[in-house]
């Protein structure tokens, strides 16, 4: 994972240093020198990342741990510079311009020379831990080596559709014969049960799909339900997916489980179902045994099929022997690949010779379709030379695990462009088998400074979702449907959720997961308070020093007073993601968070107010209030959020009026509601405040148009 962060820490690292020199910060601060040196160490270190990596690819232990050391300065740099732009802010901001000038103008002699006399420390200690960094350069013989261009993506068929319906191969046998055991056997139970077992990446979620999906079983079944399981085996929560699955209505978080189970059975019991309980783990009889009488009420002939990678969850659970899912044939792997790695039927696809070199890496991949599929991916459009050179990296990664799954998916990683890798990394946060807003995601890689716009014109939000679309396209992510608003979700494939989580690493941590390796080199954390215990959440808060992001259902009691404190010590934070928590205000110590650059705080219901402190955050480029659905007013300084681009205050039904100078938000590019006051007064905003805001683009839904003050 280094390369991928590597390569965009030193890209960003640069361009924060060019912009200082633009502003003449270094010079105005007396930093100049150590500056300049800074930036001749970057681009000294730059030259051998490449080389570095190749051999960290070598399992070079010593360069990794030279790797490792230096992401950890190139964060701090980064930190420092984000801290002079956030000073350079205020420090305008104090003045009382709102005039892009340049900011060294608003410092007076006296300050700059104190400011510089402050940092001037700071600046020298990080500088000479970097050169110490690429001093050591020798002592491993790293070449200089060109940076790569990052692979252009953009330049795709805009027809690309997401909703792939690609041709399933040699799943056919398997599919007929579990519909048949549905539609013919004759049950002593009301309710059978049929496992579907195999290794990772076989494909048994595809075949469960097709089994679902079959037409002769359309009018078989008064009710089909299909559930997705995975490790987390809650009675709850897998009551209320088969409720929600039963009725297509999700019922109420606050419900206890007795009055969930009078639920479930008013929706199965006396209806013949089929319910696909998709990729379970839970191999303890006790809790499954619990599930499967509530599940017990449906009419004879009621079927459950379950996926599931292992043979004792199989004896466990199953009333009728398990189906075992075999890999492809050698000739049915050959068609998928083929399929995957060629345009429809190419002159490559015939070529004798390709078709020998692809066997061998068939052979290799051992029938696994998802395995094939990443390869061919990776094929895509390749000549007979680089058909060659794969099958020996097909053949190296194999050796290296007992399955040869994780290193065949590795080479797809290995060749996404650096930024991608980061933005792939982020996903392993996203809780595996569940769904997830593919514009939520891109929100957060925006937030976090992953997404590089082609131009200063590309909105970031359309570049995120070209970055999400070759992911898709790589068969990284899986783009599963649109809800009722035209939302589109995404999933992950087990698999490639594990790859996420390989190459994630220590920075980012799943708490309850991962929560032993939460320390100072965490940078990224998410958890779900509902599945783990208080104590832990606020011990990973209290380790995870220089976490950047943090994000997670915080819908607990005594939120502001147990969590908020450990919150407000992660002084690095960019990212605080905490939707739909029960809290009714945040705390002063909020606008201490200096580096903070997107707030995600909707759908809070009980939030009533902004601590006055908030405008403290010169660099916030998002302030997400969506459906906040108490909150009256807003800081009465928001005009002091001088980077804000994104305003999202949909559904605050209660917000009195737009505070006065929201105009000097000149970077404001969404603003999804304008509220018009009642009244005039001194804090009150005109509407004449939109006549400055020249950047914003999409739909304005505009309130209070009828109140006099309009």
């Amino acid at each position: 994972m280094a390369g991928g962060i590597l390569f965009d820490l030193t890209r960003k690292l640069l361009e924060a240093l060019i912009s200082l020199a633009a502003e003449e910060l270094g010079a105005a601060w007396g930093l100049k020198e150590e500056i300049d040196k800074l930036e001749k160490t970057a681009l000294t270190i730059r030259a051998v990342l490449r080389d570095a990596e190749d051999q960290r690819n070598r399992n070079n232990h010593q360069v990794l741990l030279w790797l490792k050391n230096l992401k950890d300065v190139l964060y701090d740099v980064e930190d420092l510079l984000d801290e002079f732009f956030c000073d350079a802010l205020r420090q305008k901001i104090v003045a009382g311009d709102g005039k892009l000038k340049k900011v060294r103008l608003f410092f007076s002699k006296s300050n700059q020379l104190a400011y510089g006399l402050k940092m001037a420390p700071k600046v020298k200690a990080i500088r000479e831990r970097l050169h110490a960094i690429a001093a050591d350069r020798d002592n491993f013989q790293l070449s200089d080596c060109p940076v790569k261009t990052p692979i252009e993506i953009r330049e795709r068929d805009q027809t690309y559709s997401f909703e792939r319906s690609e041709e399933i191969i040699g799943r056919d046998y398997d599919k007929n014969k579990i519909v048949q055991l549905l539609l013919e056997s004759e049950p002593k139970q009301n309710v059978s049960i049929v496992p579907i077992i195999g290794i990772a990446g076989l494909g048994k979620t595809t075949l469960a799909k097709m089994v679902f999906n079959d037409e002769k079983l359309g009018d078989h079944f008064e009710l089909k339900m299909w559930v997705c399981i995975s490790e987390k085996f809650e009675l709850k929560v897998i009551v209320e997916k088969v409720i929600e699955a039963a009725t297509k209505t999700k019922p109420e978080r606050v419900l206890q489980l007795e009055t969930l189970q009078h639920h479930l059975r008013d929706s199965i019991n006396r209806k013949k179902y089929l319910l696909v309980l998709d990729d379970v783990w839970n191999d303890d009889p006790e809790k499954w045994r619990n599930l499967r009488n509530l599940l017990s009420g449906g009419a004879r002939g009621s079927w459950i099929v379950i996926t599931t990678r292992s043979e004792l969850v199989a004896e466990i659970t199953g009333t009728v022997p398990h189906h075992n899912l075999q890999g492809l044939s050698r000739s049915e792997s050959w068609s998928l690949l083929k399929q995957t790695a060629f345009k429809e039927e190419s002159r490559e696809s015939n070529n004798s010779r390709i078709e020998a070199i692809g066997m061998e890496i068939v052979d290799q991949c051992k029938g696994v379709p998802l395995a094939l599929r990443a390869i061919g991916k990776v094929l895509y459009k390749s000549t007979e030379a680089e058909w060659v050179k794969w099958n020996k990296n097909v053949h190296k990664y194999l050796t290296h695990e007992e399955n040869g799954i994780m290193p065949i998916l590795k080479l797809s990683y290995d060749h996404l462009p650096s930024h991608l890798k980061q933005c792939f990394a982020y996903c392993s946060l996203v809780p595996k088998g569940t769904s997830f807003p593919v514009l939520d995601l891109i929100k957060l890689w925006m937030a976090l400074g992953f997404i590089q716009p082609l131009s200063e014109d590309e909105d970031l939000e359309d570049a995120g979702y070209e970055y999400f679309k070759y992911l898709v396209w790589r068969s990284f992510l899986d783009c599963e449907s649109m809800d009722y608003l035209g939302k589109c979700w995404f999933t992950m494939h087990d698999l490639m959720h594990d790859l996420a989580y390989s190459v994630a690493g220590e920075e980012y941590c799943i708490v309850g997961l991962k929560t032993e390796n939460v320390n100072g080199r965490s940078r990224h954390v998410s958890f779900d308070a509902h599945l783990v215990s208080p104590l832990e959440i606020r011990n990973t808060l209290l380790r995870a020093t220089k976490v950047r992001s943090f994000a997670g259902n915080m819908n607990l009691p005594l939120f502001l007073q147990y969590y908020m404190a450990p919150i407000a010590n992660c002084k690095y934070l960019r990212m605080l993601d905490l939707p739909g928590s029960n809290i009714k205000m945040l705390p002063h110590s909020t606008g201490n968070l200096k580096h903070l650059k997107a707030l995600y705080l909707s759908n809070i219901k009980s939030l009533l107010k902004l601590p006055s402190s908030l405008p403290r955050l010169q660099l916030l480029e998002t302030l997400d209030l969506d459906w906040c659905s108490s909150l009256g007013t807003l800081p009465s300084k928001t005009s002091r959020l001088v980077s804000l681009k994104h305003l999202q205050l949909e559904g605050c039904a209660e917000l009195d009026y737009m505070p006065r100078g929201l105009g000097k938000l000149t970077r404001l590019q969404k603003l999804s509601w304008f509220v018009v006051g009642r009244t005039t007064g001194k804090n009150v905003g005109q509407l004449s405040e939109l006549n400055g805001l020249n950047k914003l683009e999409g739909k304005l839904h505009m309130l209070g148009l009828q109140n006099p003050i309009a």
